[in-house]
């Protein structure tokens, strides 16, 4: 079942560390919370060849599936309560917000 680890991360996954780091929450938190979504079959861990402390969290197949099947729902959502909220000039001026934020945090400070 499981592929043997390569070099380069898995295609629909993200790295531990760097997931722990992007939502802000304790380490310990990320990892209670991926073992009942592997428990739930929804991810599994894959070893970083690079990083031997570190692994991978990859979307399974159910997982992918239940992705794609929340994702209309949950973007209809933010449209309703966060995007239709907004008139053209609101959305332009969050448009360029967002657009510098997306640059590497280093470039904010």
């Amino acid at each position: 079942m499981g592929a043997a680890p390569s070099s380069t991360p898995p295609a629909v996954g993200a790295h531990a560390g760097s997931t722990t780091a992007a939502t802000g929450r304790p380490r310990s938190r990320l990892s209670r919370h991926a073992t009942r979504m592997e428990a739930r079959g929804l991810i599994r861990r894959a070893p970083d060849p690079a990083d031997g402390r570190g692994c991978f969290l990859v979307l399974t197949e159910m997982g992918l599936d239940t992705l794609r099947q929340a994702a209309p729902t949950h973007v209809a959502s933010v449209r309703r309560h966060f995007v239709d909220q907004l008139d053209p000039q609101e959305l332009t001026v969050l448009s360029r917000v967002a657009a510098k934020l997306a640059g590497e945090p280093e470039d904010l400070l």
